[in-house]
């Protein structure tokens, strides 16, 4: 990457830090308004009683808050979203996607959430409404049987709506790759192409789904810049992560921190209820507070996860080199992935320790050479 281009990418990178914090502070305070602003329940407590004037249904008045709210956060949060994901995009030549095509994947997510959000807040007061006490563990571990649904079904049911799959053409590669994946025991249905390319310039590559929709999908940007051997080296990094079962233990860490969070969600929604004039546990007008939460949670304990995703890449990363004996390609795989997808190799410290899943592209190149020369 060149001088310029490194300057670009350290500008890019700092206005998404600073869009990252203006979208915390945003959000947190939209929360507080929702449920602090006025008695009895708040702006959120308003909209219900507007809800419960037609509708006297448990399961009507949730799932009509639960469409409101959703509806209204896109709303709210449109202006943010569309500058960052589109106009800055744009600026930074990243993005061939356009102004309708972003629009249409919006409403389509919007879809997914609108369907996704009733059926989670509906779940959650309905074990509000039976099982007070215990609500957090049921709802707990329910989530996490639903995390594993979704990866499951995310690359045969949820990708194809946003991108068009297609097996990759270059049988040499395609056999390449699968006696790598073969040599791990990594059972995969196919390798796929995926047309990045009618919305990005930027690369990436994946081992997405689990059981018996574990396949190998590339970008077509990644297909179309790197060579065989620098794509064999990035799928190997992926295949780390199969070996080392770490999608397993990322679900696991997720896991204990949902059980942590519901519970100390629960914990507040006790002593809260009178304080902000909810109408008990399951009175859906203090879901702005149960988020507000569970997202503060989240937050702070953000360079926990991170941290543990960031050990697992490392991990896998080592892996990816022991497998190919390739440092070269792994460092000019690196190289180009930062320079197409405008990364910062050298991100802010503090950025990185609470939000990045992954090392800077930085100290994945230094790891490479240290084993080059070790």
């Amino acid at each position: 990457m060149t001088q310029s281009k490194e300057a670009r990418a350290k500008e890019y990178d700092t206005i998404h830090n600073r869009l990252t914090l203006v979208n915390l502070v945003l959000t947190f305070g939209f929360l507080i308004a929702c449920f602090a602003i006025g008695g009895n329940g708040g702006l959120s407590g308003w909209f219900v009683r507007l809800i419960e004037e037609s509708f006297n249904s448990s399961w009507a008045i949730v799932g009509l808050y639960a469409v409101g709210a959703v509806l209204f956060s896109t709303l709210l949060s449109l202006p943010l979203k569309f500058y960052s994901s589109y106009t800055l995009e744009h600026k930074y030549d990243l993005s061939n996607e356009t102004v309708g095509g972003w629009f249409f994947d919006l409403f389509k997510s919007l879809a997914i959430d609108l369907v996704v959000s009733v059926l989670i807040i509906e779940v959650i007061y309905l074990l509000m409404r039976n099982v007070t006490e215990l609500w957090w563990l049921w709802a707990a571990g329910l989530w996490i049987v639903f995390s594993i649904l979704v990866g499951n079904l995310f690359p045969v049911l949820i990708l194809p709506l946003f991108y068009k799959l297609k097996p990759v053409e270059n049988k040499e590669l395609v056999d390449k790759l699968v006696k790598l994946a073969n040599r791990v025991n990594a059972k995969v249905l196919g390798v796929f192409e995926m047309d990045m390319s009618r919305k990005t310039k930027k690369a990436n590559a994946m081992l997405a789904g689990l059981g018996n929709t574990k396949r190998i999908i590339f970008g077509d940007t990644l297909l179309k810049n790197f060579t065989d051997e620098e794509i064999e080296v990035i799928l190997a990094h992926e295949l780390g992560h199969f070996y080392h079962k770490h999608i397993w233990k990322l679900i696991l860490v997720s896991a204990g921190l949902t059980f942590l969070g519901l519970y100390l969600a629960n914990s507040i929604l006790s002593v809260s209820l009178d304080i902000f004039g909810f109408n008990g546990f399951d009175d859906v007008a203090n879901f702005p507070l149960l988020i507000l939460v569970i997202s503060l949670f989240f937050l702070i304990t953000a360079p926990l996860s991170n941290g543990f995703s960031r050990a697992c890449e490392r991990q896998s990363d080592q892996f990816a080199l022991d497998q190919t004996k390739d440092v070269d390609n792994f460092i000019s795989a690196m190289e180009k992935l930062a320079e197409q997808n405008l990364a910062n190799k050298e991100p802010n410290p503090i950025m990185e320790f609470f939000f990045h899943s992954h090392p800077s592209i930085s100290k994945r190149v230094e790891m490479a050479k240290r084993h080059k020369t070790g």
